[in-house]
């Protein structure tokens, strides 16, 4: 029944998370031109019913992303502040992850976030993922065999070089209470955003859906 009741919602109900770092783009592939002080740059907003891990506050030309249990027995929460294209970062992004959405490169090392990308008609958005052999999409292993998605491995053995080389704007991964097998702390010293995704930890089967 739960399952039947999340296939019945629209797609674009379903994945508030990654819609928050895409959406803009899948209306307008342009940034801000003239930006305009008190504009609301984001009409359409993601709502969110189940999901209790994370979520997302808007402010007219930029949301706050947080993530609230980004591992288990984690003792903080993580900030992302996501910036329209365009626009001006706000000057109170202390602690917080800044970037600039919609994001055209992403990585994703979380395999469930995969599936979202091929639903919502924006494969050609990812560049790399943790493992091929991890994934069940034909259009990921199609684009693997033509060299346009690579694979960088997990944890702290992440292959860095490829996150680089494949101007990577985002890693998707998710993160543990043990560091070394953690790859958010190399990307970070890289100057590579990670995205920590934690939709394991939702009690509700349409609140792990929403991520």
């Amino acid at each position: 029944l739960r399952w039947s009741a999340m296939m019945r919602r629209p797609r674009w109900t379903l994945f508030p998370l990654l819609l928050a770092l895409l959406l803009p783009a899948l209306l307008s592939a342009q940034c801000v031109d003239d930006f305009v002080p008190g504009t609301d740059y984001f009409p359409d907003k993601a709502e969110l019913r189940y999901a209790r891990a994370f979520s997302i506050e808007y402010h007219g030309h930029y949301k706050r992303l947080t993530v609230h249990r980004p591992w288990h027995e984690a003792q903080e929460s993580i900030d992302y502040v996501l910036v329209r294209c365009g626009t001006p970062v706000p000057d109170d992004v202390a602690g917080a992850r800044v970037i600039e959405i919609p994001v055209q490169r992403v990585a994703s090392m979380a395999t469930t976030q995969i599936a979202h990308f091929d639903l919502l008609g924006i494969i050609d958005r990812l560049v790399a993922v943790g493992s091929v052999d991890l994934v069940t999409s034909p259009a990921v292993h199609e684009r693997h065999r033509a060299g346009t998605i690579a694979q960088i491995g997990f944890g702290d053995g992440v292959d860095l070089e490829q996150v680089l080389d494949r101007e990577t704007q985002l890693v998707l991964t998710n993160a543990s209470a043990q560091e070394q097998y953690n790859a958010h702390p190399v990307l970070e010293r890289a100057g590579v955003v990670a995205g920590i995704t934690s939709e394991y930890l939702e009690d509700h089967l349409l609140g792990r859906s929403e991520w």
